[in-house]
């Protein structure tokens, strides 16, 4: 049994998928029967700008799951849409900065998330 849990919630119509627990190969089949729909509705929906992946909770990150955050950012972005990844704790970070994935994904705050993807929509 993974020990991982996702959440889909809508917030001003902005998705905000949260995944708590680790984002690993053992935990990624589990994350994925949890979300996959949830980013093939946001993708085939014209009107969503994008969609937020919540971190705050997220204990534990290897290759796999830093491999998984950006095919969903280059998905989203083959439909001309934002994801952004958001609030992170600083292990987190450290492991996307010592990857370089940094460079091209989108992490930030959930506010000032939300707030691009409204003015995106807008």
């Amino acid at each position: 049994m993974s020990d991982v849990t996702v959440t889909h919630d809508l917030r001003d119509g902005i998705s905000i998928i949260k995944i708590k627990g680790p984002l690993t190969t053992e935990t990624l089949s589990t994350i994925n029967a949890n979300s996959t729909e949830i980013f093939e509705d946001i993708k085939n929906n014209f009107s969503a700008p994008g969609c937020i992946i919540d971190c705050h909770e997220v204990t534990f990150i290897d290759s796999t799951g830093i491999g998984w955050l950006n095919g969903k950012h280059i998905g989203m972005k083959k439909r001309d849409k934002t994801l952004y990844i958001v609030d992170t704790s600083a292990y987190v970070d450290k492991a996307l900065h010592a990857v370089g994935v940094l460079k091209f994904l989108n992490v930030d705050t959930l506010k000032n998330a939300l707030r691009a993807l409204q003015d995106k929509k807008s």
